[in-house]
């Protein structure tokens, strides 16, 4: 067995404790809610807090929650019976998939008598999955709607579409929200040197950009992503747009741009007497420390001589 599948690369990535584990029952990824895919080490299981991922979703998955109490991959049993039903309490877990109905079932054809009752559920509902294979034709899950636990046919659901979660960021001071670089410019045109915004793209879904006026010209950068990493650079990628925003408060743009010899220093959103006492204030003092955040260098890099040209966005 490969040594980059017992120890991955983000087996303790947001204080996590990742290790390959064998599900006993249909498990599904916390970050992209798929199914894990095979019979033995389907995928890798937290032992602090119980979250279970594909190798490829690990440094995607939210900061480790508290350690879970229960036996990690086991289900709680169902609470109570309704006319043959069992009912359960209507929490929902986030670690099991979730199935949307595609045709009704009332029950006909019954499930076989060793599995138990049948589950009453209507094209449109929603149903989170508690055992099943590909091979089996009746699974059993719990209707979110009713609350009720029972088994129904395997190929009267399919898997809910996965709708990842945005981030917001709308709290940050630098954020500008959807916003094109000719806004950009307009909010900067004014503003001291140094003075920058991250905005997302509106022509690019999901993309990124820095806007800085410097030498009193506003200059943008596009925010790079590829494989769950942000960089402006190949030579510094970074776990979130945060940790990006965080480490060029401190170093200068010219690791990427040498035509940029500037850090982040003051937020579009920050009163503009506050940005200039504060800029005053770091004249006069020496750098600040950076530290709290993980950039990646990768293993294999090496040096590339930074650009004399911004990723124009």
């Amino acid at each position: 067995m490969a040594l980059s599948n017992i120890r991955p690369d983000y087996a303790d990535s947001n204080f996590h404790e990742f290790k390959m584990h064998t599900f006993n029952r249909v498990t599904s990824c916390k970050v992209c809610q798929m199914l894990l895919r095979g019979t033995f080490y389907q995928g890798y299981l937290c032992f602090k807090c119980g979250a279970r991922a594909h190798k490829e979703c690990l440094g995607r998955v939210d900061n480790c929650g508290r350690v879970n109490s229960a036996e990690p991959g086991t289900l709680k049993p169902p609470e109570k019976r309704t006319n043959g039903l069992r009912r359960s309490p209507r929490q929902v877990d986030p670690g099991l998939p979730k199935m949307q109905v595609i045709k009704n079932y009332t029950g006909v054809p019954l499930p076989a008598l060793h599995e138990g009752p049948p589950l009453h559920i209507q094209a449109g509902d929603t149903v989170e999955l508690l055992r099943g294979d590909a091979h089996s034709l009746f699974w059993q899950g719990r209707n979110l709607a009713s609350g009720e636990v029972g088994f129904f046919p395997s190929d009267a659901v399919k898997p809910c579409p996965c709708v990842p979660k945005p981030v917001d960021y709308s709290c940050q001071p630098w954020y500008a929200g959807a916003m094109e670089r000719l806004q950009a410019e307009t909010e900067l045109i004014n503003r001291v040197n140094s003075t920058y915004l991250v905005r997302h793209r509106t022509k690019e879904s999901g993309e990124y950009a820095i806007s800085i006026k410097y030498n009193n010209e506003a200059k943008h950068i596009k925010i790079l992503t590829r494989d769950g990493f942000f960089h402006i650079a190949e030579n510094r990628k970074f776990k979130s747009l945060m940790e990006l925003v965080e480490y060029y408060k401190h170093h200068s743009l010219k690791e990427g741009f040498r035509t940029l010899d500037t850090t982040l220093q003051f937020p579009y959103k920050e009163p503009e007497h506050s940005a200039g006492q504060r800029g005053n204030r770091a004249g006069n003092s020496s750098p600040s420390l950076f530290c709290g955040f993980s950039f990646v260098t990768p293993p294999d890099y090496s040096f590339v001589p930074p650009s004399s040209t911004p990723f124009w966005s």
